[in-house]
C-alpha cells in the first residue's frame, strides 16, 4: 500500500487511475472514499470516470490515516483501492 504525506494545513488530491481494472464496457457508477482515523475529511471528484480523486484536509499532526476508496461499477462489481497518508508538520 502506498504511502503518501501532507501537513495539516494542506488541502491535496490523489488519483485512481482504473483503467487496468476495469472490465471493458464497464462503468464507474459512484466512488465513495473514507479515512481511519477519525479525524481527516476526505471528498471524491470525478467519481463516476477512471480517474476518480480524492481530496483529504485537516488531520492531526504525527497521525497515519488509511484512505479507503470504494468503487461500484454498472455491472455490480464492487472494489475497494487503498493508501496511506502520514500527516506531518515540516
Amino acid at each position: 500500500m502506498n504511502t503518501f504525506l501532507k501537513q495539516p494545513a494542506e488541502v491535496l488530491d490523489y488519483t485512481f487511475n482504473l483503467d487496468k481494472w476495469m472490465a471493458t464496457g464497464d462503468t464507474v457508477q459512484s466512488a465513495t472514499a473514507t479515512s481511519t482515523p477519525i479525524g481527516l475529511t476526505t471528498t471524491v471528484t470525478n467519481g463516476t470516470t477512471t480517474s476518480p480523486s480524492v481530496w483529504a484536509s485537516g488531520g492531526a499532526d504525527g497521525k497515519l490515516y488509511k484512505v479507503t476508496l470504494t468503487v461500484a461499477t454498472t455491472d455490480g462489481r464492487i472494489k475497494e483501492f487503498e493508501m496511506n497518508l502520514q500527516v506531518a508538520e515540516r
